[in-house]
């Protein structure tokens, strides 16, 4: 489709020229591959015009963009503790993006300069997950606090008008915008992101025959819980916590499961500590936000049970072994045997982000500067 578009506009824009002069590249670099076009290959070989070819050697020496670093201040501590709240708490989000990159992490929740809320030309993967979680949630929220036996599932699974009607619904809340349900117009690729939707669907019904009975604890709910941290040779609480997918209970285990429609590089660590490393190029982001999520449940449930952290990745769904569950050193990582040095963690980790005495500096990977709202400030990108 986009090349047919593109093609289009790159004929009729010469259609009637006399003369064409036309550049190109032939350094390879990040966004080229430093050779002719195919547009150029097909005026070579597709038609009698008369073409001249000829190399050019420009030196161009560009000035690099100088590095962006910003001293921590008493000012933005206050700023982070002052908006810190059991209403507002640092999400995991929050934290990995500080891992990845706390220049970005000081635009965001310093500065406040908001990621701009764009119109979608298409669905693109943040919509689709918010698609996806919110058709989950209503089809799944009348058996919440229920034990989920087989007739409970199949009675979803054989209802074709429910399954349609939730996502149409959705599409239309994250997609169209709409505040109220209302008719929606699809086609195109709209049409193929609604058949996607049912096929996953209807998988992850399959994956959840599996484990009946089970039951069904909580959906989408936020949590937060204080966390005790070490500042400037002070104690002082912050909160941390999120909105949990989902908490179901199998064989006396609890799961905290966090559904994702993106990729997930890993479902396996050696030690906790790979988690808190900052600057990596793979980060094991989705394990860390998982164990987030396990203490915070823990601390505002109270629950003296096993908590598995589990991750519901889309993009592994079909597999033929499909397992949720995280694991560490090749066995199934549960909270418990890792709570007090993921907490100590988690405690060092927050005493840093919430110290006066750091530095935002830009992250070293530049393949995630790519579509970060605030390269045109860093201009590393």
């Amino acid at each position: 489709e986009q090349d047919a578009m593109y093609a289009y506009y790159f004929f009729r824009l010469i259609q009637r020229a006399k003369n064409v002069t036309a550049t190109y590249s032939t350094i390879k670099e990040a966004t080229g591959r430093g050779e002719l076009s195919r547009y150029g290959y097909q005026l070579l070989y597709g038609t009698d015009l008369e073409i001249k070819r000829a190399a050019l050697d420009f030196r161009f020496f560009n000035e690099p963009a100088l590095p962006v670093i910003i001293d921590g201040s008493p000012v933005n501590r206050n700023i982070l503790v002052e908006r810190n709240s059991p209403e507002n708490p640092l999400s995991p989000t929050a934290v990995n993006m500080w891992l990845q990159c706390s220049l970005r992490f000081y635009f965001r929740y310093i500065m406040q300069l908001a990621e701009p809320d764009e119109v979608k030309d298409e669905i693109d993967s943040p919509v689709f997950g918010s698609i996806f979680h919110e058709t989950i949630e209503n089809l799944y929220k009348p058996l919440v606090g229920k034990i989920v036996k087989r007739y409970d599932l199949e009675s979803i699974m054989s209802n074709e008008l429910l399954i349609e009607n939730e996502i149409t619904k959705a599409i239309g809340k994250h997609y169209f915008k709409q505040d109220t349900p209302g008719k929606v117009s699809m086609e195109g690729k709209t049409i193929l992101i609604f058949e996607n939707i049912k096929l996953f669907l209807r998988r992850l019904f399959e994956i959840d025959l599996k484990l009946v009975p089970f039951e069904l604890v909580l959906l989408e709910k936020k949590f937060s819980a204080p966390l005790l941290i070490s500042t400037e040779g002070k104690f002082q609480e912050v909160y941390i916590g999120g909105t949990i997918d989902r908490v179901d209970r199998v064989d006396g285990i609890y799961r905290i499961i966090d559904y994702k429609t993106g990729n997930v590089e890993s479902f396996t660590l050696n030690e906790v500590a790979e988690l808190f490393e900052k600057d990596k190029e793979k980060p094991k982001k989705e394990i860390l936000q998982a164990l987030i999520y396990c203490y915070v449940f823990q601390q505002t449930s109270g629950t003296k049970g096993d908590l598995l952290p589990a991750v519901y990745s889309l993009r592994k769904l079909f597999e033929e072994n499909f397992s949720p569950e995280l694991r560490m050193n090749k066995a199934p990582l549960l909270y418990q045997e890792v709570q007090q040095e993921f907490t100590e963690k988690l405690q060092e980790l927050l005493a840093e982000i919430f110290s006066a005495n750091v530095q935002y500096y830009q992250t070293p990977h530049e393949k995630y500067c790519q579509y970060c709202s605030y390269n045109r400030i860093c201009q590393k990108y």
